[in-house]
């Protein structure tokens, strides 16, 4: 049965501090996670090679180009969380220090990656470097959030990751973004009211519709309109994820068992994340940029469709098991 503690009183002051020093990190770290795409796009381009960033024969190298990437999102750090997710109530003690660590990482690793001249340079400035920073901060405020939160642990966590989407740009990204505000905060209200584990299943499953149903058939026909349609959908879901996992956890293991848990879940997490974007960039055919066509991106798309429905059959065997072992629950 899972177990709440009370712990410490924490006051509003604390809480709205604590709440805008997340957003910050959550603005600045999964806003370079998802802009990497302008970056990944100049590394493969001529202009790259006239900067003296890469040599010409490492501009199709696409997959390892989106490596970067990979690393960069933290995902590095993510890898070994379930060596040090039980021990964060301790590391919490130093917290201050470590957030100083990662910013300081992740300023040498960008600016280094200036000074870059080949893409072993850059992989280990802007991915490694920088991804270790970005993993520190990411990964050691995000579990801790909903302890000082614990009545509205999924607003909370969806006011974090809403600033996320102000750092987009064009006009498609800015559709995505559009909804992607509201829907985070909106999404983690009504996760604290009708069950996380509700909001998840409804999430990946129209995430799961629309690359279906609309990103595969927008990239074969070339259709903008069922593209800006996909961007609606992914713009009001793609915070889900992010916003209401680490509240499910805790609701489904308990506090005296959620860390430890929690990293072995976010270990898998980190593998994805370090593996998921290269696998994703070798399927895509190895082309210049100016030659890439929608066709071009069907194999991803496809691999993007597959994982979500797997994800989605996972997460209904949780909500079957959950009810086999504490009732069914129509808010869960």
């Amino acid at each position: 049965m899972a177990t709440r503690n009370e712990g410490a009183l924490v006051t509003r002051s604390q809480q709205a501090r604590i709440l805008l020093s997340t957003s910050l990190a959550a603005f600045i770290i999964i806003g370079f996670t998802q802009s990497f795409g302008v970056f990944q796009v100049h590394y493969e381009g001529n202009n790259a090679v006239q900067a003296g960033v890469l040599r010409p024969n490492e501009t199709s190298l696409r997959g390892l180009i989106s490596c970067i990437g990979s690393f960069s999102n933290g995902g590095i750090v993510a890898l070994f969380a379930v060596v040090y997710y039980p021990y964060l109530p301790r590391i919490g003690a130093h917290i201050k220090l470590l957030c100083c660590i990662g910013s300081v990482l992740i300023v040498l690793g960008l600016s280094m990656a200036a000074l870059c001249r080949n893409l072993v340079q850059l992989f280990a400035c802007q991915g490694l470097i920088q991804g270790v920073g970005a993993g520190i901060l990411l990964y050691l405020l995000t579990p801790i959030l909903p302890e000082y939160f614990p009545e509205r642990s999924g607003l909370a966590q969806g006011t974090m990751f809403a600033g996320v989407d102000v750092t987009k740009a064009s006009y498609l990204l800015a559709i995505n973004s559009g909804v992607g505000i509201p829907s985070r905060l909106g999404a983690g209200a009504l996760a604290d009211k009708f069950g996380h584990q509700n909001t998840l299943l409804i999430a990946t499953t129209v995430y799961m519709l629309a690359t279906w149903g609309l990103w595969l058939p927008s990239a074969i026909k070339g259709n903008l309109g069922l593209y800006i349609a996909m961007s609606v959908c992914h713009g009001l879901v793609n915070g889900v994820f992010n916003t209401v996992m680490n509240s499910a956890q805790k609701a489904l293991f308990g506090d005296e068992t959620y860390y430890p848990k929690n990293g072995a879940m976010t270990t898998i997490r980190g593998l994805g994340y370090v593996v998921g974007i290269p696998i994703a960039g070798v399927l895509v055919r190895e082309v210049g940029v100016e030659e890439l066509s929608g066709a071009d991106f069907v194999r991803p798309i496809v691999y993007v469709g597959v994982l979500l429905t797997a994800s989605l059959v996972c997460l209904l065997n949780v909500r079957r098991l959950d009810a086999i072992r504490s009732g069914w629950h129509l808010v869960r």
